[in-house]
This record gives structure tokens, sequence and C-alpha cells, in this order.
């Protein structure tokens, strides 16, 4: 993870970074829940990867890859797990703060 602290892909990441209380996140998992149950081929372990991707197939240009989603907004840059992770980026590769 990102974060240095947790267990779980980049996607678990990525879905801190989405709004709290997106009201389309929860329909992108029942989806995702129900596409598989009629027989979408995505393994069990990209379950995560395909919710996230749903959800992205929902904004105002969908399909966007992670970055751009990030420049666009969809995915918030300002959310304290971001500000943590450029923190942590900082201390590693030694930018100071503000850069």
């Amino acid at each position: 993870m990102p974060d240095n602290r947790r267990t779980g892909a980049l996607e678990d990441f990525l879905k801190d970074l989405i709004e709290l209380g997106d009201r389309l996140l929860p329909h992108a998992e029942a989806s995702t829940a129900r596409a598989k149950e009629l027989g979408a081929r995505f393994p069990s372990v990209a379950t995560k990867k395909a919710v996230l991707h749903t959800w992205l197939a929902w904004q105002r240009e969908p399909g966007r890859p992670y970055g751009v989603a990030i420049k666009a907004h969809y995915l918030r840059d300002d959310s304290d797990a971001a500000r943590r992770f450029v923190r942590w980026f900082g201390l590693v590769f030694g930018i100071p703060e503000g850069r």
C-alpha cells in the first residue's frame, strides 16, 4: 500500500481518495458483484480494480486512467490519505514540503 502501513492494492489507496459519502461507489460495488454473479470474467482477486474502473466509467469523462482521474479531480488529491502519501514520498525521496 502507498501508505506503507496497510496491506492491500493500489486500488485500496485510490478508493480512499474518493469523496466521502460518494453515492456512486456503493452502487459500483453492488454492480460489480452482480456482474460477477452473471458471469463477468474478471478474476476474484481483481474485484477492487473492477469496482474502481466501474466507478471511473461513471465520471464526466469515462475510462480515465488513475493519474488522469486525479488531475481531473475525480479522485481527491486533498484528502488526508493523499496528504500523508505526499508527506511520506517527500521524506523518502528528500523532497521538501511545499514543492
